[in-house]
């Protein structure tokens, strides 16, 4: 009897999880879809805008044993079939879809001065403006939730002001974000850890800045409520939307509705990643769990397993003080997942050894592909 076929979506976390840990169990037959057949470590966005590593070292041909990889651009998906761009159609008996958030570039002000720096590319677009600036105020724009990563910008801001500094340059550093406080969702405790490290760095915060679109220009950021905010240097997290593969599976916004194992309402799909609507951080800890949560319940629908719990993550995330120091944000579960369970907030200040631990994760990632 010939294996059932499951067809991986996306080779981030998710992605990568979910191959992984099909191809492992040896029961089914797996297939992961990436365009270019390249994964890209998106942790790489600060290394490379600041000019410390080349953007070539965040990129790598995926190769994982026991997985086919296809090479191409997923445009739609639905139950046992998969289109890609080039109008081939590829079947299987169930789909994981994992492509992550799509960053809408188009959604921030035009201008010379603006650059959308959520994606490798578009840090690498920037790299040479940090590196020529001379003086006056970079901003550093959050501009709608849900974004990747929740606590990168506020590292982002403190490595840029530590840069400016070290060159001994005049420059202000400004962080805008839509929330009332910084990563509020994570509660009062890792708001004030953000806010004293953007103190104790010298950036100035201004929260709750939804951004009045029509208003904004090249060089001026103009808040609803009024509120402006000028800038000769404009780094922005962009709106994070929908991949238009996912526009038919239920959900709200840019999300798509899961249940505890990764299952959406169409049959045989699942939906890891960024883009599942869970009530976790989009970090790469809880996108590599549901990852293998997925992979798991795709085998126990087959009969291949019991059913399992969710994998519960264990996310760490790390806040770039400066070219050489990082803090860090773990969050634990040691109760079980929300709503049930409570998590627990682990914060470290900045620190040499840890910023090395975040420089090392790039190669933790690199073994995940081979």
């Amino acid at each position: 009897m010939s294996k059932a076929g499951v067809m991986v979506i996306g080779a981030g976390p998710a992605g990568l999880a979910a191959a992984r840990h099909l191809a492992g169990s040896g029961k089914v037959s797996v297939t992961l879809i990436q365009r270019d057949g390249l994964a890209s470590f998106l942790p790489g966005i600060l290394p490379v805008l600041l000019g410390m590593k080349p953007i070539s070292l965040y990129r790598h041909q995926i190769a994982l044993p026991g997985t086919q990889v296809v090479s191409g651009d997923v445009i739609a998906l639905e139950s046992g079939r998969v289109y890609l761009a080039d109008g081939t159609v590829l079947n299987a008996d169930a789909l994981i879809a994992a492509p992550g958030l799509v960053t809408d570039t188009t959604a921030i002000p035009a201008g010379t001065r603006n650059f959308a720096v959520w994606e490798l590319d578009g840090a690498e677009k920037a790299r040479q403006a940090v590196q020529s600036f001379t003086g006056g105020r970079v901003v550093v724009a959050i501009t709608s939730l849900p974004y990747r990563c929740p606590p990168a910008p506020y590292g982002l801001a403190l490595a840029l002001k530590a840069l400016f500094q070290q060159r001994n340059q005049a420059v202000e550093v400004v962080l805008v974000t839509p929330e009332a406080r910084p990563i509020q969702a994570l509660g009062d405790d890792a708001a004030n850890f953000l806010e004293a490290l953007l103190r104790g760095g010298n950036v100035m915060l201004q929260t709750a800045f939804h951004l009045e679109s029509a208003a904004c220009r090249d060089g001026l950021l103009v808040a609803t409520d009024g509120r402006q905010c000028s800038y000769d240097l404009g780094l922005f997290i962009p709106p994070h939307r929908r991949p238009a593969l996912l526009k038919t599976l239920p959900g709200n916004g840019a999300l798509v509705q899961v249940d505890a194992h990764q299952r959406t309402a169409m049959d045989m799909i699942w939906v890891a990643g960024d883009v599942a609507a869970t009530p976790l951080p989009r970090a790469a800890g809880v996108a590599e769990a549901q990852g293998r949560t997925a992979a798991a319940s795709v085998l126990a629908v087959f009969g291949l397993n019991d059913l399992q719990p969710a994998v519960i993550p264990a996310p760490t995330c790390y806040v770039w003080a400066s070219q050489s120091e990082a803090a860090r944000i773990q969050l634990r579960f040691p109760d079980g997942l929300p709503p049930t369970g409570k998590p627990e907030l682990l914060l470290d200040p900045p620190d040499a050894a840890i910023f090395t631990q975040a420089l090392e994760a790039q190669k933790q990632w690199l073994r995940q592909l081979q």
